[in-house]
């Protein structure tokens, strides 16, 4: 069989940058899908290490900011532009720096099996920076993303938040490797076998402790709400309008304040039969305006009096 045309190749390997950034949209946020967090790395690892050139990486950078910026209006509408922007890069470098990493060592590393480590590890290298960044944290970390995954949850009690995502990144490299094997398992039976042990190992392990170490009695329940809001960027909608626009249509937003503030409260009379002790709102859930923040604050005062809860309206 004749090898693919340079055309073809490129071509191709356009396709996996672009099912990489669809995928993207759903590693998390509003959308989230956790087997695509498994597979999104798969795509993005391919794409780099075919890239023939610099202009390779160049040609991934607006698509990288598009899905950026699609995944995080999903995740979060209510900030400023200037932080939509800062998010979108912040994520296109989280995806693009461990990939160019893996691009330039991964052939160097003398190990097949440490060569599979170099993404995982450059993954995490850039996540963990980003967390000392006040305005992310740990926003764009993938083991959010994966929660449903229980078994696999409780590694974070060994390594942090760390872990899952260092797992994600590892299953990625192993992929490509058997990919680029022409999927011969024999030419890359250690890194297969090492991983898929390490995998296995960890999933018993979060099972176990599922099973044979469930909270005792006495343990605090921690609950938490969220609700919709009427309006996309419903603040930031109100204060850039003029302020004579503002006056007119005062009433209305508070209306829809009052409107929140009601549904979040339904919510969380609906979780208090749960047994929980503590209650959270997230942060920017419950808009309010300034003449209104007081009536708010007796409303929460006597909720958690009423219930006996301690209550943390972020």
């Amino acid at each position: 069989m004749n090898p693919p045309s340079a055309k073809t190749s490129a071509l191709l390997n356009f396709l996996w940058l672009i099912l990489g950034c669809a995928t993207l949209l759903f590693m998390g946020g509003k959308w989230n899908i956790p087997i695509l967090v498994w597979i999104g790395g798969i795509f993005f690892i391919r794409y780099f290490r075919n890239a023939r050139n610099f202009w390779g990486v160049l040609l991934a950078l607006p698509f990288l900011l598009l899905a950026s910026h699609i995944f995080f209006l999903g995740l979060a509408v209510q900030v400023t532009v200037f932080f939509q922007v800062i998010i979108a890069v912040s994520y296109t470098l989280y995806i693009l720096i461990p990939c160019v990493a893996d691009r330039l060592l991964y052939r160097r590393v003398g190990s097949p099996l440490l060569s599979t480590l170099v993404y995982p590890t450059a993954l995490i290298a850039f996540q963990f920076l980003l967390s000392y960044s006040e305005a992310l944290g740990t926003v764009l970390n993938w083991t959010v993303s994966l929660f449903s995954m229980k078994p696999l949850i409780q590694l974070v009690s060994l390594t942090g938040v760390w872990g899952p995502s260092f797992l994600v990144g590892w299953f990625a490299a192993i992929f490509n490797a058997l990919w680029e094997a022409g999927f011969e398992f024999k030419k890359v039976r250690a890194p297969v076998i090492v991983f898929t042990t390490t995998l296995v190992l960890v999933l018993v392990w979060g099972s176990t402790r599922m099973v044979f170490d469930a909270p005792a009695p006495g343990t605090v329940k921690v609950g938490s709400v969220i609700v919709g809001l009427p309006e996309e960027n419903i603040f930031y909608t109100y204060l850039e309008q003029p302020k004579d626009a503002q006056l007119a249509q005062k009433e209305k937003y508070r209306q829809m304040t009052f409107a929140v503030q009601d549904q979040l409260f339904a919510a969380s009379e609906r979780l208090i039969p749960s047994g929980i002790k503590i209650l959270a709102w997230p942060s920017g859930s419950a808009v309010v305006f300034a003449e209104d923040a007081p009536r708010l604050i007796a409303r929460m005062q006597a909720f958690a009096r009423q219930h006996q809860v301690y209550f943390f309206p972020s």
